[in-house]
C-alpha cells in the first residue's frame, strides 16, 4: 500500500542511487496516489521520421534523446509535441501519424517532479535543413534507421530506451 512514508523512502532511495531506476506501478489506484505526492509537469514529444524512414535523434546534455518538451498553459499535447520538434530541430511540414504512448519519469529540482510525456509518431516533409536548438543545450541531431539503433549501446536515458524499444 502506497503511503506518504513509503513514497518518501522510495524518493530518498532514488535520489541516493546513482544508477537510474524504473518504478512500475501497475495498479491505477496506486498510480493516482503516487501522482498526488509529486508535482506534475506535462510534456509531449515526437518520434519523427523523414521520407527515407529515418528517425530523428537529438543530443542534449551529453546524451541522445528524442525531441520533447513541457506543454505551455492550455496547450494541447499534440500541438505541443509538434511545436517542440519544430523549435528544437527546425523541422517543419510535420504530420502526426498516430498517438504512440505515454512515458513517465521522476526527477528532482527544488521538489520531486513526475513528468508524463505523450509521444506521437510523426512524419516530416521539410527535414533536410534540420539543425539543433543550441539554446536548449541540443548540440547535434542525426537521422538513423530504426534497425540501426542498438539500445544496449545507445547513450541515453532509460525512459527513452523504453520508448525506442516499443517502436
Amino acid at each position: 500500500m502506497l503511503n506518504k512514508k513509503l513514497l518518501k523512502s522510495l524518493l530518498k532511495y532514488l535520489k541516493d542511487e546513482l544508477k537510474p531506476k524504473i518504478i512500475l506501478v501497475e495498479d491505477p489506484k496506486g498510480l493516482k496516489k503516487f501522482n498526488k505526492y509529486l508535482k506534475q509537469v506535462k510534456a509531449a514529444g515526437g518520434l519523427v521520421f523523414n521520407p527515407k524512414g529515418e528517425l530523428l535523434l537529438i543530443k542534449r546534455n551529453g546524451l541522445w534523446d528524442l525531441p520533447k518538451g513541457k506543454l505551455e498553459d492550455g496547450e494541447d499535447s499534440a500541438e505541443g509535441a509538434m511545436r517542440e520538434v519544430e523549435e528544437e530541430c527546425s523541422v517543419s511540414g510535420l504530420r502526426i501519424v498516430k498517438d504512440f504512448m505515454t512515458s513517465y519519469h521522476v526527477y528532482k529540482e527544488d521538489k520531486w517532479i513526475l513528468k508524463p510525456t505523450d509521444w506521437y509518431l510523426m512524419e516530416a516533409s521539410d527535414w533536410e535543413n534540420a539543425k539543433p536548438q543550441l539554446e536548449e543545450n541540443i548540440v547535434d541531431i542525426k537521422w538513423v534507421k530504426p534497425e540501426d539503433i542498438h539500445l544496449e549501446d545507445l547513450d541515453t536515458y532509460l525512459s527513452i530506451k523504453d520508448v525506442l524499444a516499443r517502436l
